[in-house]
């Protein structure tokens, strides 16, 4: 049985996050961040996804070495 992830809109998505929407945007750019799509083409961010992101973002705890470096560039641009 698959359990369906809440799925909240950007405007959520920033506020659960503390994040600008530029910065949200650059996020998933960087692929640092999953946004999936309405038929409409809104974004729509995972509320599972955002709690293990904020986690990280939160530990500094990107396994990721590449995940990492995008994120550290996006923090000096």
């Amino acid at each position: 049985m698959t359990v369906k992830s809440d799925f909240v809109p950007l405007s959520k998505a920033v506020e659960i996050l503390g994040v600008s929407q530029s910065t949200l945007y650059r996020y998933e750019k960087a692929g640092l961040i999953k946004a999936y799509r309405t038929a409409g083409g809104h974004r729509r961010f995972s509320v599972d996804e955002l709690s293990l992101f904020l986690e990280k973002m939160r530990n500094g705890d990107f396994s990721n070495c590449n995940a990492q470096k995008q994120l550290t560039g996006l923090r000096t641009q």
